[in-house]
């Protein structure tokens, strides 16, 4: 393989990275749900927080 070669299977490969980041990204995504207790845009915590930042600016 010359320099500007990509390598896409084996150790250090381009897939095997790949799927190691994207399997990552959703243990994390998985977490923060847990931890926050809903989804990221679930309509119900958009309400509330649109009523909570109303109320602040004094509306």
């Amino acid at each position: 393989m010359g320099a500007g070669d990509l390598q896409l299977t084996g150790e250090g490969g381009f897939l095997p990275g790949l799927i190691k980041a994207v399997l990552e990204r959703g243990l994390q995504a998985a977490a923060l749900t847990d931890r926050l207790g809903h989804e990221k845009g679930d309509p119900a915590v958009r309400s509330v927080d649109r009523l909570i930042a109303s109320r602040s600016r004094g509306r």
